[in-house]
C-alpha cells in the first residue's frame, strides 16, 4: 500500500515536470515561428514583441491543457494556482504588447518596416 502511494506521488511529479516541458518547449516553437513570414534568414530580426506574442499565446495552452486534462495532475491547489498563474501572465504579455515594454526607439524602427515581410503588398 505505501509502494503505490509512492509510486503515485513521483508519477504526480513527473507529470508536472512534462507539463512544464511541454510550456517551455511551446513557448520556443511560437517564438520561432513568429518569424514564419519573413523571406530570408538575413530579415530576422528578433525583438523583444515575439517574446510578449510567444509568452501570450503559451498562456492560454497552459489553461486549456489543466482544464481539458486535468484529471492527470493531482495537485487541485497547484492546479488553481498554475490556472490563476495563466490568467495573470495574459494579461501581462497582452499590456506588454500594448504599451510597446521595454521596446526602445531603435527596435521599434527596425520592426517598423514591413519590407522583409513575404506579406507585403506592392501596390
Amino acid at each position: 500500500m505505501q509502494q503505490d502511494q509512492s509510486h503515485k506521488m513521483e508519477s504526480g511529479k513527473m507529470m508536472y515536470k512534462k507539463f512544464a516541458l511541454m510550456l517551455v518547449l511551446s513557448f520556443i516553437a511560437m517564438y520561432i515561428l513568429m518569424y514564419a513570414m519573413v523571406d530570408k534568414i538575413s530579415n530576422v530580426v528578433p525583438n523583444v514583441n515575439q517574446f510578449y506574442m510567444a509568452g501570450l499565446m503559451t498562456m492560454p495552452m497552459l489553461i486549456l491543457e489543466l482544464v481539458i486534462m486535468g484529471s492527470m495532475y493531482m495537485k487541485k491547489r497547484l492546479h488553481v494556482m498554475l490556472i490563476g498563474s495563466g490568467v495573470i501572465g495574459m494579461a501581462v504579455f497582452f499590456i506588454c504588447i500594448h504599451q510597446q515594454a521595454a521596446v526602445g526607439d531603435k527596435q521599434f524602427f527596425e520592426i517598423d518596416d514591413p519590407t522583409p515581410c513575404s506579406g507585403r503588398f506592392d501596390g
